[in-house]
């Protein structure tokens, strides 16, 4: 309600007050994966074998995508959320490997900050395996 009073009718919750959204005219995300590191303040890159969200309200076909990629920037699969006006839809994707890199999520076609024309989408929740360091190689072992 403190961003747009009409949208909060639209949304149907999995996990009470934890629906997010980009803002400010942008309707993609970016997720990288990191490890905690044990020197303070620090990450490890990581990567996972799996990742899910939860979507609420997407009216329109094709409009809300998770992108997977690997390390090198390659495309590893694009799957599209089920179109459930009011409801909840789940895309998820699981490797045999820790392979995913990074996901791109397009959260629908409007942001919550406006919302006027198009398929105003929120994200409930995300799932995804435990983040595993990236492997690093010296160059004695090429």
């Amino acid at each position: 309600d403190s961003i747009n009073g009409k949208s909060s009718k639209d949304f149907r919750t999995f996990s009470d007050e934890r629906l997010f959204a980009p803002l400010a005219g942008d309707t993609f995300v970016s997720v990288h994966f990191s490890f905690p590191s044990e020197k303070k303040k620090e990450r490890v890159d990581s990567t996972v074998s799996g990742f899910g969200a939860v979507f609420t309200d997407v009216d329109k076909a094709r409009t809300t995508s998770l992108t997977y990629y690997d390390e090198d920037g390659c495309v590893l699969a694009r799957e599209y959320a089920d179109a459930f006006t009011d409801g909840l839809s789940f895309v998820g994707v699981s490797f045999q490997d820790d392979i995913v890199d990074r996901v791109d999520i397009q959260v629908g076609e409007r942001t919550l900050d406006d919302n006027d024309h198009g398929d105003v989408v929120a994200m409930d929740d995300f799932i995804y395996s435990e983040p595993v360091p990236k492997m690093v190689h010296s160059k004695q072992e090429w």
